[in-house]
């Protein structure tokens, strides 16, 4: 399993993005009204968010760390209480799927608030924007939160034969 690249939750953002876009359009040609946001959603991302950085946290002292020896040759130092090798793979893939799950809330969001912009004199898409952007603050929130551990959380690199042989 590799770590998710940047690139790829942008792209996964900006696909969710047009699709949220293009649903808010299709809703409100056929319906007249914009597609219903509640507070129920940014709440959730929020509750989320602090689920996960609370994981974070209390994973944070069992992982082994880096310590700067010279500078070809940092060493690396257990933890007191190591956490096992399975709980820290699944760790990295629940952030690794709720930093994907994070880029889509962001960009479907986005894609909302993208379609209301040129009707924001109208109240409803006032509203609209207001309901939305805990949404994608909460889901962004989610995807730094989730890249993080899952940085956190992947093996320290093996020493490649370049720093093996100058040790």
């Amino acid at each position: 399993m590799s770590r998710t690249k940047l690139g790829t939750v942008i792209r996964i953002a900006v696909v969710a993005g047009l699709l949220g876009w293009f649903f808010d359009s299709l809703y409100y040609k056929s319906s007249g009204s914009y597609i219903s946001v509640g507070a129920g959603t940014g709440i959730g991302f929020a509750l989320l968010d602090m689920f996960m950085v609370t994981w974070a946290f209390m994973i944070r002292d069992r992982l082994p760390k880096i310590v700067p020896g010279t500078q070809k040759n940092p060493t690396l130092r257990r933890a007191h209480r190591p956490l096992e090798p399975l709980l820290a793979a699944r760790t990295a893939a629940v952030a690794m799927a709720a930093s994907r799950t994070g880029a889509i809330g962001t960009g479907f969001y986005l894609g909302l608030i993208a379609y209301s912009l040129p009707r924001v004199t109208a109240q409803s898409a006032l509203n609209h924007i207001v309901m939305c952007v805990p949404a994608v603050i909460g889901a962004l929130a989610m995807v730094i939160i989730a890249l993080w551990m899952e940085r956190r959380c992947s093996p320290p690199s093996p020493p490649t034969e370049e720093t093996a042989a100058t040790s």
